[in-house]
């Protein structure tokens, strides 16, 4: 390296350190070395189209890992209850040894393969930090289709309040990862309405099956 030359380097994070990111910046994928910048809204919601490399000049990094000690001990950890299995009336749920960012990625590609669109992600972990408290890395991932819009719609209105879709996917701090859904089936049953009966039970069938192939040997 020639003397005051300005060299400009993509910090590699290392994985015991991987969540000691400011809150706006994350990592590939839970086992990457590089981390990469995601913008949020006022929502917590995903800008994809906002993407950068974080890139700090040689001469800044002890002070970045300095930073990001010093937010890791400002935050609060946040203590989890047991989780409780009258849900189980009205949720369906698989636990998982993958990481939540590999979860994530293959659900948006069988969600895909369903035919339904991806709307929206929300990141729980980078809106309770901005609060200033700490916990385990939580996605939400919402999606639907138009035609069953069109479908509920002629069906009966007040049930667009259970829609669009939603997977939460979240590491469990004794290990593994949940995805957890509400059952379609479950919700639409209470308009006991035919139609969105019907509807209920195509898509619950179809969050099995997303789910299904997402995790599948596990």
């Amino acid at each position: 390296m020639h003397h005051g030359a300005a060299i400009a380097l993509v910090y590699t994070l290392p994985r015991e350190h991987r969540y000691q990111l400011p809150s706006d910046w994350q990592l590939t994928d839970v086992n990457a070395t590089v981390a990469v910048r995601r913008q949020y809204d006022s929502n917590g919601l995903v800008r994809r189209s906002r993407t950068s490399c974080l890139v700090l000049w040689e001469t800044q990094l002890p002070m970045f890992r300095d930073k990001m000690a010093s937010m890791e001990a400002a935050l609060k950890p946040v203590s989890y209850a047991r989780v409780g299995y009258v849900s189980d009336a009205f949720q369906r749920w698989r636990i998982c040894p993958l990481p939540v960012q590999e979860v994530l990625s293959r659900l948006r590609s069988a969600i895909e393969a369903a035919d339904l669109w991806n709307l929206h992600e929300i990141d729980p972990q980078a809106l309770l930090s901005h609060e200033g408290y700490a916990t385990t890395p939580a996605r939400q991932l919402l999606f639907f289709h138009p035609r069953y819009f069109v479908r509920i719609l002629t069906a009966d209105p007040a049930s667009l309040l259970e829609v669009p879709l939603k997977f939460t996917i979240l590491e469990l701090p004794e290990g593994g990862v949940t995805v957890r859904w509400a059952d379609p089936l479950a919700s639409f049953a209470r308009y006991r309405n035919l139609e969105l009966e019907e509807i209920g039970r195509e898509l619950s069938e179809a969050c099995d099956g997303i789910v299904g192939a997402v995790l599948r040997p596990y």
